[in-house]
């Protein structure tokens, strides 16, 4: 199968997000054997056939179904018209990972009438989320729409990585709580998890708070002296910072303005369970749905007190915090991995272009983890 690659997240060097799933994604296509054709990004040439603007007709000629993650901005989304180049025979597959209104007010209302009129082009969705796929059904109309979880690559993001001599400046008997993402998204929870860590100094002063971010933003903020801010790290060097600390959290604060709700599949999530690293987490949407509280992890409704307990429960019994761990590895090596994410996009992209997406429905594989 020839894939249309059109997602302004490829490219190299790869980070957290949005890069990582682009990435994992076309290495994954070319793994099963079909070739990626894309106008932008920086890959090897190994991993996909590069195109110029110029050479659009011979893209088009060249691609059996196109794949488009959409959300990067109106001109990117525009390429589904060039299923009006062949229009009975060029499928179009959208990639769902975060709803129109998710953007400032003009832009959101601009993107969100932008996406009403090209879904009339589109095909079938892959949505991360099963927020997400009823946001494809019933805002933009797409009755095909899946849901693809994201996950994690637990060859990459595993335990064996662990080595705490990666944390320069702590002691080996120091707990080490971990949390990596972008401060500048308040969703993001910097402030629930900067209330925890002060009130934490007060209970325990082993335990300490590892940020890993960007710090233009979180620097504005009052930082307990318990916390310790880390720049960003590339992502093929992020498994043994994981795997090195003794727990990670994953929260998020309500978004009043989604009306959809918790629509996201975050991919620390996963590559926090990879490295069979115990997690506490905020439940909400799909997070609720891959945790089992105390089997796999912990949920929390976000109240300080709530996360600074289960901190301390974690740090009083090693043996649970290991259970734990490795209960979450299961899940990523069993279903939660990029393998299987790979497998149920090439599956929908092959029935686009095969006109037999209405056989999908009943496949197992399509059954879980929404």
């Amino acid at each position: 199968m020839r894939i249309g690659f059109i997602n302004s997240c490829a490219g190299f060097p790869v980070g957290i997000g949005s890069s990582a799933h682009a990435y994992q994604s076309v290495s994954g296509f070319v793994k099963y054997g079909h070739s990626v054709n894309a106008f932008r990004g920086d890959y090897p040439f190994a991993l996909f056939r590069k195109y110029s603007p110029a050479s659009l007709i011979k893209f088009v000629r060249d691609t059996d179904v196109l794949y488009i993650r959409i959300f990067n901005g109106i001109s990117q989304d525009a390429y589904t018209l060039l299923k009006a180049l062949r229009p009975s025979s060029l499928p179009v597959v959208w990639e769902i990972n975060a709803p129109s209104y998710e953007q400032k007010t003009i832009k959101r209302w601009l993107t969100g009438a932008s996406w009403k009129m090209l879904a009339k082009l589109v095909d079938a969705s892959v949505c991360v989320s099963a927020e997400l796929r009823a946001y494809a059904q019933e805002d933009l109309g797409l009755a095909s729409s899946f849901v693809v979880p994201n996950g994690s690559d637990p060859g990459l993001f595993s335990p064996a990585y662990r080595d705490k001599r990666i944390f320069k400046g702590f002691g080996n008997d120091e707990f080490l709580v971990l949390w990596a993402g972008s401060s500048q998204y308040p969703w993001h929870g910097i402030d629930i998890i900067l209330a925890v860590a002060e009130k934490m100094a007060g209970i325990n002063k082993k335990i300490k708070f590892l940020l890993v971010t960007d710090s233009a933003f979180i620097r504005r903020m009052h930082i307990p002296g318990n916390v310790t801010i880390m720049p960003p790290v590339p992502y093929f060097s992020m498994p043994g910072y994981i795997a090195s600390s003794d727990l990670c959290l994953c929260l998020y604060n309500k978004r009043a303005w989604t009306k959809i709700g918790f629509y996201m599949s975050p991919l620390k999530l996963f590559d926090y369970m990879s490295c069979a690293r115990p997690v506490i987490a905020t439940a909400a949407g799909q997070i609720s749905r891959v945790i089992r509280d105390q089997e796999n992890g912990f949920l929390t409704d976000n109240s300080p007190q709530d996360i600074i307990d289960k901190i301390l429960f974690v740090y009083s019994d090693k043996a649970v915090a290991s259970r734990i761990g490795d209960a979450a590895r299961r899940d990523i090596v069993n279903f939660y991995n990029w393998d299987r994410c790979v497998r149920q996009t090439m599956m929908i992209l092959g029935a686009a272009v095969h006109k037999d997406l209405e056989g999908l429905r009943s496949q197992p594989i399509f059954q879980r983890g929404g």
